[in-house]
Order: structure tokens, then C-alpha cells, then sequence
């Protein structure tokens, strides 16, 4: 008997097919990572401490496992079968919990504990962000000379460049703002940038005034505000 040729209404059907069992296979698989650990977000800052919850573990804890990435793939990072850590920073807490203190930015990345009861395995999953600073935040405005207070003068007409650098991880958000004496704060430029800059052209005495450079770190709303007092002659 001879074999049918396979139409192109066929071929587009069994294609559907097999595109619905991949969407099906895929969300099978979302759905077992799902089941095996939740996840959360924790922020930690350079040189403070942290405590990691494994909210998947039994009370009383029998055994809690830490990994600093995925089981399996790397060493154990912590047990709480009595066998000390190769950092002093890290201790448990509870029995489960991983404590870390003395924050490095190399601390960051994805955590997981593994507690196995009963042969069967439970994993929480937790991504740690590090934030640092912001620190060290230099303004600049030139060109200008300095009075004996610390204030800034500078030339009618002038062209004047103002910077704001800060030390800071992640990229912190940089935002000036411009008050002149018995009037309100107007700001004046906002940045997501270590360096905030702009320049004003034909400077004159309506822009006299203080200049402020507020810096935020986006991960910990940690700021740092720093103001400058202009004066045009």
C-alpha cells in the first residue's frame, strides 16, 4: 500500500504539538524548582553582617547544609554537623541560619540550604546583594577660587563646570540641587552615575548660591549630601 505524502496542515498541527509539550516541559520544570525552594532577596553593606534564614528547615533543624551557589556543583560552605568553616565569618544561627559578618563585596552571589529529613531533600534559595558607600563624595567647581571660609567665588561670564564623584557600588544616583539665599531649594540634574556633571554658560549673580550633591545608593538608600556656597563677582 502505498505511504500518503504528509500535508502542510499536517506538519503545522504536529508542530503545535510539540510546541505545546515543550511549554508544558518547561513550566513542569519551573514548577519542580518552584516546589524545591522559594527565593528571596536580602541587601547587606560592605563591613556590616547579615543573617540568611533557610525558612525551608524543620524545628529543630537536624541537619542544615549551605552552599554558596547551587548543591552539587560546589563544596559545602557550612554544616551544622559541628565541622568548622574554613572563614571565621560565618556561624550558624538556630542551627540553620547562616550569619555572616565582616561583609566583602565578594560575599555576593546566590546562597542555598539544604536540610534532608526523611530522605527527602528541602532547598531555600537566597540572593545576597552587597552595597557599598556612598563614600568620599568630592565636588568641584571650576573654574572658581576659595575664600578663607571655604566659599567659592567665580568671574561674571565665566564658564563654570560643576562635578560630584563618589565612592560607591552599585552605581549610585546622583542628583544636584541649587538654592539661592532666602529662596527655595530648585534641583537642577539627576543621574544614575558615579560622576554627576554640567556646566553653565555665562554665569551671572542670579546663580549664586549654594550647590548641593546628594548621592544614594540604590540598594541600601544609604546618602550622602555635600554643599558647596557660589558666589559670582
Amino acid at each position: 500500500m502505498a505511504i500518503r505524502p504528509v500535508g502542510p496542515l499536517v506538519l503545522l498541527l504536529l508542530l503545535l504539538l510539540a510546541l505545546a509539550w515543550a511549554r508544558k516541559a518547561a513550566g513542569a520544570v519551573r514548577e519542580q524548582k518552584r516546589r524545591e525552594g522559594t527565593e528571596e532577596q536580602v541587601v547587606g553593606e560592605v563591613g556590616g553582617e547579615v543573617i540568611l534564614t533557610c525558612r525551608n528547615a524543620s524545628w529543630p533543624a537536624v541537619q542544615v547544609d549551605w552552599f554558596h551557589g547551587e548543591p552539587g556543583a560546589i563544596p559545602i560552605l557550612f554544616s551544622s554537623d559541628g565541622k568548622l568553616p574554613s572563614d571565621a565569618r560565618f556561624s550558624l544561627v538556630g542551627n540553620s541560619s547562616l550569619h555572616i559578618s565582616g561583609l566583602r563585596l565578594e560575599d555576593e552571589g546566590n546562597y542555598t540550604c539544604k536540610e534532608t529529613l526523611n530522605a527527602t531533600a528541602s532547598l531555600h534559595r537566597i540572593q545576597l546583594l552587597i552595597a557599598s558607600g556612598p563614600g568620599q563624595v568630592n565636588v568641584n567647581i571650576y573654574p572658581t577660587t576659595a575664600l578663607l571660609n571655604g566659599t567659592l567665588y567665580a568671574k561674571r561670564h565665566d564658564i563654570l563646570n560643576f562635578t560630584c564623584t563618589s565612592d560607591s557600588f552599585p552605581t549610585p544616583t546622583t542628583k544636584w540641587d541649587f538654592n539661592q539665599s532666602m529662596s527655595l531649594q530648585e534641583p537642577f540634574t539627576e543621574v544614575n552615575d558615579t560622576l554627576g556633571y554640567f556646566v553653565l554658560y555665562n554665569i551671572s549673580p542670579r546663580y549664586q548660591g549654594n550647590y548641593s550633591c546628594l548621592v544614594t545608593n540604590p540598594l541600601s538608600g544609604r546618602r550622602q549630601t555635600v554643599t558647596r556656597e557660589l558666589l559670582i563677582y
